[in-house]
């Protein structure tokens, strides 16, 4: 079995990869070829903490994905982040499963091609300027993805704490 991290990843996937790949999922999705059940949350009571599980079946590429993803709100008191998961590959012909990933990379990858998609889509072809709500860890995927659809000529950013928000864009003025 294939063991990726989260660097492995990064060095070999890009935004314009996922970008692809997302639409043709939600191609798939449309077409009733994939079979994603609503996920599933055990709670941990003891801990203040969920753990999430998300299966998914594509057929036309005859793989299942699942995604593991753990919660825990009290992580970062202990220096350790308060989310963490993987996802397992499993080809789906044989049930051999094929690669253990880091999920963390792809997650905000994947949410960030989501609105990539829907920004290709649905926005005028002419949007130069969009507004980012929120600049936690997922913020640098979504301003990834509109800037691969479109070409922008403004970017507002917009959080609870201005600290966050200028983090934010020294990040997407190192892009």
């Amino acid at each position: 079995m294939l063991i990726l991290a989260r660097e492995d990843i990064r060095g070999m996937y890009a935004m314009k990869d996922c970008l692809r790949d997302v639409e043709q999922a939600f191609s798939y999705l449309i077409e009733g070829k994939t079979v994603t059940p609503v996920r599933t949350g055990v709670e941990h009571k003891k801990f203040g903490a969920t753990t999430l599980y998300m299966p998914s079946y594509i057929e036309p590429v005859d793989y299942v994905a699942a995604k593991v993803v753990s919660i825990f709100p009290d992580n970062p008191a202990k220096g350790l982040p308060a989310l963490q998961g993987v996802i397992l590959l499993t080809e789906a012909r044989t049930g051999r499963h094929v690669a253990l990933m880091d999920a963390t990379y792809l997650t905000v990858l994947r949410t960030g091609a989501s609105s990539g998609v829907a920004t290709k889509y649905l926005a005028r072809e002419d949007a130069e300027v969009c507004a980012v709500l929120g600049c936690g860890a997922q913020a640098i995927g979504q301003i990834q993805a509109v800037m691969e659809v479109r070409k922008l000529r403004k970017l507002s950013l917009f959080n609870r704490t201005r600290e966050k928000a200028e983090q934010l864009k020294q990040t997407v003025r190192e892009l």
